[in-house]
């Protein structure tokens, strides 16, 4: 090898060598690198049940929710039960965040990310603060967007930003935070399983039909009268439609009973389990907008001590709450007797 080639390979390593030395020096030396891989929130990572109020604003308003011995509930819709499927979920991702990769400190460019301070018109992110048993701050950030590729040791990750600093960063975790409320409620009125209901009765101004089955391997057949006239044979889609409504029914809006004007009643359905439970369905009409009144009954004669709590359990939860339901449901509630009868 010629002098010139050997110093040639020589400046090539010695380059290299500083090159790397500048690598481990540089990040030896930058204090963010080594806030890689800690919790964004270390007490709620430490303990998520800690947890007793959650705030969540944004650019158009926000809500709270608050931890009533084992179940959450809102505090600006009646203290309705929140979906703790939802709520808890959302603790636990929480938790589970890791700082991933810093990203800018510059105000200008938090809107890039949704981590702009949520009075700023347009603003995307939502500001979090999590409150402990004692009414101390645990948690306050800015909860920005959501990316979907492998970030640290997760597949997604969150922009986010703690409230008085001005570091953004990237965490390894996916955040979804609804900015409206029904998401975070427990929406689901009632659940019934197509498989259980033995009958359905319906009546409103265009009389009264029932759809009805001796048992679930028989198919429904359909009367006017509740069954007192001659029976048809049901029309299979439209049933299924019908209880599907029910598998679970959801309510677009939910209200205390003694609130809101008075609830006249313009249809009744009462589903009849094989077990003879009854779930009675009230409904009214306030301007074009359909609410219901739930109650369950018991099947006549001995009833079991499980079918007694269960009717118990169901009559807790549903009696305090008057549900606006949608159109669509309310329809298929209400079928009349010529859809579901089943066209020869």
């Amino acid at each position: 090898m010629s002098v010139r080639s050997f110093a040639i390979c020589l400046m090539i390593t010695l380059l290299a060598v500083l090159g790397a030395l500048m690598a481990i020096f540089g990040h030896d030396n930058n204090p963010l690198d080594q806030e890689i891989g800690r919790p964004v929130f270390t007490q709620l990572a430490a303990n998520p049940q800690a947890v007793k109020r959650i705030e969540l604003r944004h650019h158009k308003g926000g809500f709270s929710f608050i931890r009533d011995q084992q179940s959450w509930r809102s505090e600006d819709k009646f203290s309705f039960p929140a979906s703790a499927r939802r709520v808890d979920g959302l603790l636990n991702d929480l938790a589970g965040l890791r700082l991933a990769e810093p990203k800018t400190r510059k105000p200008k460019r938090y809107a890039r990310i949704g981590v702009e301070p949520i009075g700023q018109a347009g603003a995307r992110g939502g500001h979090l603060r999590l409150y402990d048993t004692n009414g101390d701050l645990i948690a306050d950030a800015i909860i920005g967007d959501r990316i979907s590729r492998p970030t640290g040791d997760a597949k997604a990750g969150t922009f986010v930003r703690l409230t008085g600093q001005a570091q953004a960063w990237l965490a390894s975790g996916a955040i979804t935070l609804p900015l409206t409320l029904r998401p975070w409620l427990n929406a689901a009125v009632i659940d019934m399983t197509p498989a259980t209901v033995a009958a359905v009765d319906i009546i409103d101004l265009d009389g009264r039909r029932m759809v009805s089955r001796k048992t679930p391997m028989h198919s429904f057949t359909v009367a006017a009268g509740g069954g007192r006239e001659t029976a048809f044979p049901a029309a299979p889609q439209v049933v299924e439609q019908l209880l599907t409504a029910l598998q679970p029914l959801r309510f677009d809006d939910v209200r205390p009973r003694q609130a809101g004007p008075a609830f006249v009643a313009t249809a009744g359905v009462k589903v009849r389990r094989f077990d003879g439970v009854v779930i009675e369905i009230e409904i009214a009409d306030e301007k074009d907008i359909a609410w219901i009144r739930l109650n369950a009954v018991p099947p006549a004669g001995n009833v079991s001590a499980a079918i007694s709590a269960e009717v118990a359990a169901l009559n807790n939860r549903l009696k305090p709450w008057t549900y606006q339901i949608a159109d669509w449901i309310n329809d298929r509630l209400t079928e009349p007797l010529d859809r579901l009868r089943q066209q020869p």
